[in-house]
């Protein structure tokens, strides 16, 4: 078991390399640089020397580095630290206690001696990449901070602070600082700045009362910068302890400019690459297709880089990502604008809102996180009205993950899209454009807790698997006092299912429902009878149990005629209905009457407004 140690912000900053880097100001006194003793700040009027500052840092044993110096020694031909200041002494307990070091005032005594660092006078700031090396973690204790004034953008005012600077390391592509251990029982304030003084925040964060850490990302870290991470107090009264930690994820290898297996093959000219995004480069035993030696698709062309259709040594296909033999158009990560010119051709794919045909351009993004996306089209500097979507494969409609009609001019908007390859289509129809259409793709992180891959609260179970996370959007794993009904172990809903995954209802370990209907936010009951018809938004799906397996059922009709304009009835008055409505495109080529008084193909309905709608109780889902 790790104790807390008690290390002195003298005995820190002489560890840690940092006395070098400060000045004093004019008045100080004490000698610069290797071989001098650090400048000294005595007490007066009874007044806190620097040596009386401390905070809990973590330790493999019961006593201080040998000989009762910090790791790394004294400065040659120097002392130790001041008097008072030594590791290896008392610990106090964890939480503080009335034999702790007395916290400073910086404006008192108002004669004292200035020190000057890097976010200002007498804020002392440690060194985050040492002090996290050995466990990935500093445990820290708020009743004894290193400096008093530094609130933050969300809080901090209540008491004193910890300041650290970190460098970030080369190949790192994202950060997360965080205070989300089970050891921090202090609902303190996070706050990372890229400038100290005056204050650049990047962001700031604060727990609360049964969810106290906090966690901010850092998406795009410049190797080399330096960034300032405040922990600060957030309450006055409860527990005072704090542990700080750092997720770090790097540049994968097949991206890396580094030959990380040594075959003298770099990046996805490896054959261990598959994609841009693989996390190593070590070779398969049997070749993929873009690396075997062998025209695979019967194309003339051999491997990678000659066939075309091969974007890594290490692909497994050499034929085309698309039907009809569409090259996508890579963008980068972030997104980008790109030109559309004519397309020839009948094309490929339809996007399930708006099946009519024609050719398509395809943009394919390699995400390295969870994102949010957004694509508009223009044509001549004015919003066109064409039909998009979103895919994870290219040639396999099943794979759609968002669709906008061509009805109108619109944003196709995923909040939150896995990391991995997408495929963004937009279909061009038979008419040619009048004037040249253009793309626009942003691309924004959507990384939360319940999507980032990590084991937020360290219970063992990761984003939707965790009982804290009721959907990818949760910023927090933390458990609720109670298990939801999705992971209690309990068939709540009677169908024979059990939690999450094994029950359809449930989104997530920690959706509150097994039901999936009852109490859904994006659902509502249905609320009135007709007698005309509901619908099927796809032909292959000619009646009512086989639409709604496919999540295909709709209903809602302008033209019926008994009332039903905005989709809150079906045929029996009974189901479900979503709280969003949407505008049937595509009528004449997909859409299929279900009656009622007539069921058939359908016509002539584009523009009418429609929802989804479900029977059974657990068949509601996250539609959005």
């Amino acid at each position: 078991m790790r104790n807390p140690k008690t290390w002195s912000v003298w005995a820190l900053a002489w560890a840690m390399g940092l006395c070098g880097a400060c000045s004093v100001e004019e008045g100080g006194g004490g000698s610069e640089g290797a071989g001098g003793e650090p400048p000294a700040r005595p007490p007066q009027d009874g007044g806190p020397s620097l040596g009386d500052l401390s905070f809990d840092a973590t330790s493999d044993t019961d006593s201080g580095p040998q000989g009762g110096a910090p790791t790394g020694g004294a400065p040659a031909g120097g002392e130790g630290p001041p008097e008072g200041g030594a590791v290896g002494g008392e610990t106090p307990p964890v939480g503080g206690s009335a034999d702790a070091g007395p916290v400073l005032d910086v404006g008192e005594p108002a004669d004292a001696e200035a020190v000057l660092g890097p976010c200002g006078v007498n804020v002392v700031v440690g060194d985050l990449n040492s002090a996290i090396a050995a466990d990935g973690y500093v445990d820290l204790d708020l009743a004894n901070p290193t400096s008093v004034g530094q609130a933050q953008s969300c809080g901090g005012a209540a008491g004193g602070e910890f300041a650290f600077a970190f460098v970030v390391p080369a190949q790192t592509e994202r950060l997360a600082f965080t205070t989300e251990f089970p050891e921090t029982e202090h609902p303190a304030v996070l706050a990372v700045r890229r400038r100290c003084t005056p204050p650049l925040e990047t962001a700031c964060g604060r727990g609360v009362q049964g969810a106290a850490g906090a966690r901010i990302a850092v998406p795009e870290p410049v190797p080399g910068e330096t960034l300032y991470v405040f922990v600060d107090t957030g309450a006055r009264e409860g527990s005072t302890r704090v542990r700080l930690g750092l997720d770090v994820t790097v540049v994968p290898a097949c991206r890396n400019e580094v030959d990380d297996d040594l075959d003298g093959r770099l990046d996805v000219a490896d054959p261990g690459c598959s994609t841009a995004e693989d996390t190593d480069e070590v070779d398969p035993d049997v070749p993929a297709a873009c690396a075997n030696g062998l025209d695979d698709d019967g194309d003339g062309d051999t491997d990678f880089p000659a066939d075309p259709d091969c974007r890594a040594a290490g692909g497994d296909r050499e034929s085309p990502l698309c039907l009809g033999g569409v090259m996508p158009v890579d963008l980068p990560p972030e997104g980008g604008v790109v030109a559309l010119p004519d397309l020839v051709g009948a094309g490929g794919a339809t996007a399930s809102c708006d099946p009519t045909f024609g050719p398509e351009h395809v943009l394919r993004l390699l995400l390295p996180e969870p994102s949010r996306i957004e694509v508009t089209v223009d044509e001549g500097g004015v919003p066109a009205a064409v039909a998009i979507s979103l895919r994870r494969t290219c040639a396999d409609a099943d794979s759609e993950l968002a669709c906008l009609s061509s009805a109108r001019p619109g944003r196709l908007t995923a909040e939150i899209v896995p990391a991995g390859e997408v495929y963004v289509l937009i279909e061009d129809g038979l008419a040619v454009p009048a004037q040249m259409r253009q793309a626009t793709v942003r691309v924004e992180s959507a990384v939360r807790d319940c999507n980032d891959g990590l084991d937020g609260d360290f219970d063992g179970r990761v984003d939707l698997d965790d009982p804290g996370c009721e959907s990818l959007r949760d910023d927090s794993e933390v458990d609720p006092p109670e298990p939801p009904a999705c992971a209690n172990d309990v068939d709540d809903d009677g169908d024979g299912l059990v939690d999450f995954p094994n029950d359809r209802g449930c989104s997530a370990a920690g959706d509150l429902r097994e039901g999936g209907c009852s109490g859904n936010p994006l659902w509502q009951p249905v609320g009135c009878q007709i007698a005309s018809w509901v619908w099927s938004s796809d032909n292959r799906f000619q009646d009512v149990a086989s639409a709604e397996a496919n999540r295909t059922l709709h209903t809602g009709c302008t033209h019926s005629g008994d009332g039903n304009d905005q989709g809150l009835c079906t045929l029996d008055g009974l189901g479900w209905v979503s709280v969003d409505t949407f505008v049937m495109a595509g009528c004449d080529g997909a859409w299929f009457h279900l009656g009622g008084s007539y069921t058939g193909p359908c016509g002539g309905h584009d523009g009418d407004t429609v929802r989804y709608l479900v029977y059974a109780e657990d068949g509601c889902w996250d539609y959005r």
